[in-house]
């Protein structure tokens, strides 16, 4: 038994499948999404840890590596909390239009 466990950190693949069909998430472009987790450590992530899917975001290709050069200056003037929250809401809508007969 390992003395040492990683914390659980909430999954949901169906999320991330949404995600990948939704265009970047940074406001300063409208790329196509590109699958990413893209979780800061004090929201879950760090060192050989994979934050929550519930707190990922869509990000193109070009913006996802420019997050991984400097996370602090991509994000500055974003809040990417909202960003988190208006996607997850947005989802949520979606699942529960298709759960009342939906296509």
């Amino acid at each position: 038994m390992n003395p040492h466990p990683k914390p659980h950190t909430d999954r949901d693949p169906k999320y991330l499948a949404w995600l990948r069909t939704q265009p970047c998430a940074n406001p300063r472009c409208q790329m196509s999404a590109y699958p990413a987790d893209i979780v800061p450590t004090h929201k879950g992530g760090g060192m050989a840890l994979k934050g929550s899917d519930l707190q990922s975001l869509p990000l193109c290709f070009y913006c996802h590596a420019e997050e991984h050069r400097g996370a602090v200056t991509f994000w500055r003037g974003i809040d990417r909390d909202a960003l988190v929250s208006e996607h997850r809401k947005r989802y949520e809508g979606e699942q529960e239009w298709t759960w009342k007969g939906g296509p």
